[in-house]
């Protein structure tokens, strides 16, 4: 510490009788005192340390929004039945989607969607206008029909997804991507 700033700190700390740490911000200054360096901080370090506290604050809220999110998530049981068949020339697509139940846990809707899985890997081994049965639990059967094909897929969905509007391709069964983001 210079010279001059250490009279001034001493002329202010008897005129006024004010701590170190004041009077050096007063001065403009750090100060030495006995537990280290007092005073003012670089102002680099004040803005980034404002920033870092900002960032903390935005990640808590950020973290407490995404878990309420979650726990008012409910997840529902759907089947999606394809029948496609060639009659006259013409490629006839019907597809229907079943819904089943909704439960507050992914894991409760997961066994369902396996159960439904069993039982209908089950019926299509007994049907007997099915030939070249695949399988692959727990997401999809699917066979093929005179003049066509057939086909069965399990999904556990979000409530706020309805997977009954026209999009092409709504989802790949085995794709994790949507059940894995709650």
């Amino acid at each position: 510490m210079t010279n001059r700033l250490a009279k001034r700190l001493k002329q202010l700390r008897a005129e006024r009788g004010i701590t170190q740490a004041v009077l050096a911000r007063q001065a403009g200054e750090g100060a030495e005192g006995e537990g280290g360096r007092v005073g003012r901080v670089n102002l680099k370090e004040d803005r980034a340390m404002k920033k870092l506290a900002g960032a903390c604050i935005i990640v808590s809220l950020m973290t407490i929004s995404v878990g309420e999110a979650l726990a008012d998530c409910s997840w529902v049981a759907w089947t999606k039945n394809r029948l496609s068949s060639t009659s006259e020339g013409r490629i006839h697509d019907e597809v229907t989607w079943e819904i089943h139940s909704a439960f507050e846990k992914r894991a409760q809707c997961v066994d369902l969607r396996e159960r439904l899985w069993k039982e209908a890997a089950k019926d299509a081994e007994s049907t007997p206008h099915f030939t070249n049965l695949k399988t692959l639990f727990p997401d999809k059967l699917s066979a093929e029909v005179p003049d066509g094909s057939w086909e069965k897929a399990f999904y556990c969905l979000p409530d706020r997804i309805d997977p009954r509007n026209k999009r092409p391709d709504f989802v790949d069964p085995r794709s994790k991507s949507v059940e894995a983001e709650h």
